[in-house]
């Protein structure tokens, strides 16, 4: 059990408490296994942990002062101005996750095989949304989502050789899938370059592409004509797709 404590974070909510638990039943040392059996080691094992995350700029609960400069009296004075929101509430992002995994040996530890499956829940996402220009901040720090992640990890190891030249193989692969479970009061939030790019959005996985779909080029000046085109289109350049029909190219 353990329990931290973070000055980012806001003054009503700056501790966190994270348990974790694990329990394993290794079954091939129970009286009823069979000694001389090819599966010589077997066991089950499931474990629990939670935890936060921090890695936020320094002051991003507080409310902050900025320098700003305004003409008085035919001179120019430095006064100071809010440049940041106080959000007291701001608090850690946990991630909770829960592990079931397996383990078995066979001939003699000569084949060994380990399967896990997991699931991550992380809480109280620490994102930066964009604020209403009417309190004078453009974006602020802010817990406002959920995503749920969960995953299969297999991995398979022999032992080839061992005598005076050994030979061991290891085979691993993984599987993993996302999705946003909530984003608080947004109904989506547009991420990557100059946050047009990418989007997060309940239902879908974190940080999917949002863009145009190429459907090819411009060949000739009947193309330009036949499809709909943008501002800057011309022979040769990319040609996008109307997805709702409108004959317009645009977000929609």
């Amino acid at each position: 059990l353990r329990r931290d404590a973070s000055s980012r974070f806001g003054s009503k909510n700056n501790s966190g408490t994270f348990p974790s638990a694990s329990v394993g039943w290794r079954i091939s040392n129970e009286k009823f296994w069979k000694r001389n059996w090819w599966v010589n080691q077997a066991k089950l094992r499931v474990s629990y942990g939670s935890n936060g995350y921090n890695s936020i700029p320094l002051n991003s609960a507080d409310g902050m002062l900025t320098a700003s400069y305004y003409s008085s009296n035919n001179s120019i004075t430095t006064g100071y101005v809010p440049s940041s929101t106080d959000n007291p509430n701001l608090g850690w992002q946990k991630t909770n996750s829960w592990n079931f995994g397996t383990d078995i040996s066979l001939f003699n530890n000569r084949i060994s095989f380990a399967a896990d499956y997991y699931i991550k829940n992380i809480s109280d996402m620490l994102y930066q949304v964009a604020l209403p220009t009417v309190i004078g901040y453009a974006r602020g720090y802010s817990n406002i989502g959920n995503v749920r992640t969960q995953g299969v990890e297999l991995e398979l190891k022999t032992e080839n050789l061992v005598g005076k030249l050994k030979w061991t193989t290891k085979f691993s692969m993984g599987y993993s899938t996302n999705k946003v479970k909530s984003i608080g009061d947004n109904s989506a939030i547009y991420t990557g370059y100059n946050n047009t790019t990418q989007i997060i959005e309940v239902g879908h996985p974190v940080g999917e592409y949002y863009l145009y779909i190429a459907d090819g080029v411009y060949m000739t000046e009947e193309d330009l004509v036949k499809y709909p085109t943008q501002q800057n289109s011309g022979v040769g350049s990319v040609r996008y797709r109307d997805v709702n029909g409108d004959g317009i190219i645009d977000e929609n």
